[in-house]
């Protein structure tokens, strides 16, 4: 089932137009065999893009007056033309109107870092750049006012489209083509127009191009196989379809590549991947013949993938290509062929090609062992641009004479009994990333470069993903403020983003070798995650950012996402982005430009894109600015609603927030007291009190608070009685109304159980929400291991405070952006919203009294595990399953089609209220439609849609909805929704006080502020929580 040659390996028809290509037709130029093309085919599709589509007359035409513009500006000399152009028709004239010339072009990818582009254009010599409108200003920079350039979108109207007519040997160099170079900067591989048609030939005649084919180019030509697999089309007659993939991304090409026909895929095996990973099994691909791949190792599990996902009569094909040799062996692959071991060969050699393998002393192997890979050739080519030591190295003489010459790849390899070869990795200090070769000395260079690396060493890993992947093992000068950030920032203004390594570790030495070379063997084993990520580590603050770090997770194989963390900083490369856009257009129903992510490539900027998108808007919302202090400043919505509910029952505990911690070790007490007025001084949220200003509540911010820490000393009661008068005072403490005309409303409690065992209760109302709590924590640790070590420790300033986002709430939520929320909101929950009808023990009351306990749950590792596979696997949040779990309990034991719950969201959606303590939270009315009787996936579904829409109008306080909606008020119960489900989705902060350990205590009020409560957090592997209940609905033989 496997051979050297198409109709050996399928055993189909040849396509009808296929014209075999003659050994005799490489004696000419590259542009007279395209001239030939454009006499056969002068009207056909030469280039289809997106939005226009070019003949080979009009391409011909375009590259002809170019030709003569280059010709009266340089004349017919020999010389390098630098070609500055994106991956476009424009490049692609370009190509043809250097060649048509006799002259050599040097092509420069626009999106590589300039000095890089700097260093190409200084080497290769180039007297000219050619360019577009686009690139104009880079050639321009790049030309430092030496070198002048052609803008082919301005040539003279009077330029003929005709051919030139100039007669170009086959001996002439075509191109100079860099790749990654040992020496730390990159190396100039020349080619001969007799090689590359040769190389053409051998394509042609193995694939059996022809005029009916469309082939599709994912990379840009600056690469020598690119260039290759352009020319294949090209010099064919063929259509060349080129597809943007760093814009349309991954998630587009599976459409792209059914909607435009293509017949022959050529792609890297890592595109090939990233390709699969997008399909949904409902894909046709009618039109495509061949899989074209290559660049890096091909697995048996490629294969799988290739049988799979494709057509019976489409093949693929796995290939040797080097930029210094072409492509030397083919191997062909059906949906018969068995493939045994866990690498697939790359083939048999081309037509004069000779594949050897050779041993240390560059003697061929014996049979049957491992040996580097050369090829002798007489098409081999010329050597590197102005690096003779370099050519004379690696390209060698035939010890058996003749015009044959042998280049030493570098690879190693083994022939099977048959011939075939395997390709068995990279020798010495060549890595191969998405099919690009490179040397892993020139990123070593660069990285020395960098101020701080005394020592460096760069390996190619395997990631978990299967890939090969960078990484720096580094000696630094100081360790402290040494940061991945750091290093990949330096990196990027001088390596292409295939060259940056994807991990960083931090070495004392690097391990040396028995002759004192550094033993790359020896490094350890990378852990993919950047150096000192955790240090600006912020979690998930809504649903919408946890559903889109599940998604980063299981795209880059990491455990921990923070929303500000880069992707590129987390290892992901445009591939992997691309594969992160298509999934998260399938989870979130909505078409998402890639382009939008690659400058800010973080969560949280997605979660905005996304919400926009899911709200249809677009307008500018101005970020939170500080604003003066009049007497008296306006309650953010949330605080409105709580005063209000003060002023109906002014003695109420029920919106009071206890927090209970254990702490052990020798508390300094005074310490911990300056600490907490620390944290005072620094939030305006902890100074603030309420008042009424002309009939409107108000808030009104103190210059000082002094906040005391009483202690009470338990220590000489034993432990049950420690205990039992621990539970009772912060009960009592918990339940003590606060007065909100006075100052602080944070309360503080130190319990003395024993001379290193204290309990440290704070209780607080109006002023905080959960989230506040963590930052609460984080302060006061530092500023109580400030106090406590005689240190000093300053934080930086806050830009804004919480009066601040309550002025911007008010001036933002009016106009079309309150219409836009309330809009959605209306539809979404229509004009009644009825009570869930619980079975309960007894009658509602006619006042809501606020009594309640509590029951403890918890859903053991099996079940928790269960419950977040079935989650990732419908592409839902945690929260999402669960809640969809509760309503379907609600369901059966209420009957109702329609059941709506209350749900907290944490309200943080924006940069500048991250680190600030007050009360964001707001709560989310989420109603589900169970009519139809639909099975869980499709209440997942349904859930999912609610949730969604319901993240990106989360601005609309639940109070605003309430004064709109005006449901009839009912003082036995709240508005909207009775039942309330919450997952603890808030930071943990770590509680981390030098010398003494802490953990949270939990803390039950004895109230309830709704008629059910479900509330779940992740403990370690399980989910444990409660249920909430009121006491004046159920007993607790009910819950």
């Amino acid at each position: 089932m496997i051979g050297s040659s198409l109709t050996k390996t399928a055993g189909r028809p040849l396509p009808s137009r296929f014209i075999t290509f003659k050994k005799s037709e490489i004696e000419q130029s590259l542009s007279d065999r395209f001239e030939q093309q454009l006499n056969l085919y002068p009207d056909q599709s030469a280039i289809q893009l997106p939005d226009k589509r070019i003949s080979y007359r009009n391409l011909n035409s375009v590259a002809n007056r170019i030709a003569r513009a280059l010709l009266q500006a340089r004349g017919e000399r020999l010389e390098p033309i630098a070609l500055l152009f994106e991956n476009s028709d424009s490049m692609l004239a370009a190509v043809l109107a250097v060649l048509k010339c006799g002259k050599i072009y040097v092509p420069l990818d626009p999106s590589l870092p300039q000095t890089r582009i700097q260093f190409i254009l200084r080497h290769s010599q180039a007297e000219l750049i050619l360019t577009n409108h686009l690139n104009l200003v880079l050639a321009r920079e790049l030309a430092e006012g030496r070198i002048p350039s052609i803008n082919i979108e301005e040539l003279d109207s009077d330029l003929s489209g005709e051919n030139v007519g100039l007669r170009i040997s086959p001996d002439s160099f075509a191109y100079i083509i860099y790749t990654s170079g040992s020496a730390g900067q990159p190396k100039g591989v020349t080619e001969t127009h007799r090689n590359l048609l040769h190389n053409i030939m051998t394509n042609t005649n193995n694939l059996h191009i022809s005029s009916e084919d469309r082939v599709s180019l994912l990379r840009s030509i600056g690469a020598a196989g690119a260039a290759r697999d352009a020319l294949s089309a090209l010099l064919n007659g063929a259509t060349l379809c080129p597809f943007p993939i760093k814009e349309k991304g991954l998630g587009a090409l599976a459409r792209w590549l059914n909607d435009e026909g293509v017949t022959i895929f050529t792609s890297v095996i890592t595109v090939f991947r990233h390709l699969v990973a997008t399909l949904t099994g409902e894909e046709q691909f009618a039109k495509l013949r061949l899989i074209y791949a290559g660049g890096e190792q091909v697995t048996k599990t490629d294969v799988e993938l290739y049988k799979k996902h494709f057509r019976d009569d489409c093949l693929f094909v796995n290939r040797l290509g080097i930029s210094e040799t072409g492509t030397v062996a083919y191997y062909f692959i059906n949906k018969e062929t068995r493939v045994t071991e866990s690498t697939v060969p790359v083939g048999y050699a081309a037509e004069d090609a000779e594949i050897l393998l050779l041993d240390e002393n560059g003697k061929e192997a014996a049979p049957d062992s491992i040996g580097e890979i050369a090829v002798r050739s007489k098409y081999l080519s010329p050597g590197y641009w102005r690096n003779p030591e370099l050519t004379e190295a690696v390209f060698l003489p035939d010890p058996k004479a003749g015009d044959k010459r042998i280049y030493r790849t570098g690879d190693l390899g083994r022939k099977l009994s048959d011939g075939c070869l395997v390709h068995l990795g990279w020798k010495d200090f060549q890595v191969n990333i998405r099919g690009h070769r490179i040397e892993v000395t020139e990123v070593e260079t660069a990285l020395l470069g960098h101020p701080n690396v005394k020592e460096v060493a760069v390996v190619g890993r395997e990631h978990w993903s299967g890939e090969t992947r960078l990484v720096a093992a580094l000696v630094p000068r100081e360790k402290k403020g040494f940061s991945a950030d750091d290093l990949q920032g330096f990196l990027k203004n001088r390596l292409p983003d295939y060259m940056i390594p994807s991990a960083f570790m931090l070495l004392n030495a690097l391990p040396l070798g028995p002759n004192g070379k550094i033993n790359r063997r020896a490094l350890p084993t990378p852990d993919w995650l950047p150096l000192q990520r955790s240090a600006n580590y912020v979690a998930a603050r809504t649903e919408l950012e946890e559903l889109i770090i599940a998604i980063w997770k299981e795209t880059l194989g990491l455990d921990v996402v923070g929303v500000h963390d880069n992707f590129f900083d987390l290892g992901g490369h445009s591939l992997l982005l691309g594969q992160v856009v298509s999934k998260v257009q399938t989870a979130f129903k909505l078409n998402l430009p890639l382009n939008a992510l690659l400058e800010q490539p973080t969560v949280s900027n997605l979660a905005q894109i996304i919400e926009g998108s899911l709200r249809n808007e677009s307008e500018f919302v101005k970020p939170i600015a500080s604003v003066s202090r009049p007497p008296s400043l306006p309650l953010s919505f949330a605080q409105e609603r709580l005063w209000f509910l003060d002023q109906l029952e002014p003695d109420t505990a029920a919106y009071n927030v206890p927090t209970a911690t254990l702490i052990e070790g020798q508390l300094d007490v005074d310490a911990m007291e300056k600490a907490l007025n620390e944290v005072a001084k620094r939030h305006e949220a902890l100074r603030t009190t309420f008042t009424v200003t002309d009939g409107t509540p108000a808030q009104v911010i103190l210059p000082e608070v002094r906040l005391t820490l009483p202690v009470v000393n338990l220590s000489h009661l034993s432990e049950t009685e420690s205990e039992a008068e621990t539970h009772r005072l912060i009960t009592e403490y918990a339940q003590r109304p606060f007065d909100l005309s006075e100052a602080p409303l944070l309360r503080a409690l130190l319990l003395k159980l024993s001379h290193n065992k204290h309990v440290f209760l704070t209780i607080h109302h109006l002023i905080a929400d959960a989230w506040s709590i963590g930052i609460l924590f984080d302060e006061l640790s530092i500023f109580y291991d400030m106090y406590s070590a005689g240190k000093s420790s300053e934080l930086p300033e806050l830009p804004v405070q919480y009066a601040d986002f309550a002025v911007w709430q008010r001036q933002w939520l009016q106009g079309k952006a309150l219409e836009s929320q309330i809009s959605y909101w209306k539809q979404q929950l229509g004009d009644n919203l009825s009570v869930v009808e619980l079975p309960t023990d007894h009658p509602r009351p006619v006042r809501q009294t606020f009594r309640g306990a509590r029951r403890v749950i918890v859903l053991p590792e099996f079940l928790t595990a269960a419950i977040k596979d079935l989650s990732r696997r419908e592409s839902v949040t945690l929260f999402m399953t669960l809640l969809a779990a509760f309503k379907t309990l609600l369901y059966r034991y209420s009957g109702q089609e329609a059941i709506v719950v209350g749900s907290p969201i944490a309200g943080r959606n924006r940069a500048e209220v991250e680190n600030l303590i007050g009360l964001f939270v707001n709560t989310l009315v989420l109603r589900t439609d169970f009519s139809g009787n639909p099975s869980f996936r499709e209440l997942l579904r349904r859930v999912r849609t609610v949730c969604l829409g319901a993240y990106a109008h989360q601005d609309l306080p639940f109070e605003k909805l309430v004064e709109e909606l005006q449901p009839e008020r009912d003082l036995s119960h709240n508005p909207l929704f009775q039942v309330m489900f919450v997952l603890q989705s808030t930071p943990v902060s770590v509680i981390n006080f030098t010398g003494l350990t802490a953990r949270r205590l939990e803390v039950d009020s004895g109230t309830a502020k709704f008629d059910l409560t479900v509330s779940l957090a992740e403990q370690g592997n399980e989910l444990v929580g409660c249920f909430e209940y009121s006491t004046d609905l159920f007993d607790s033989s009910m819950i």
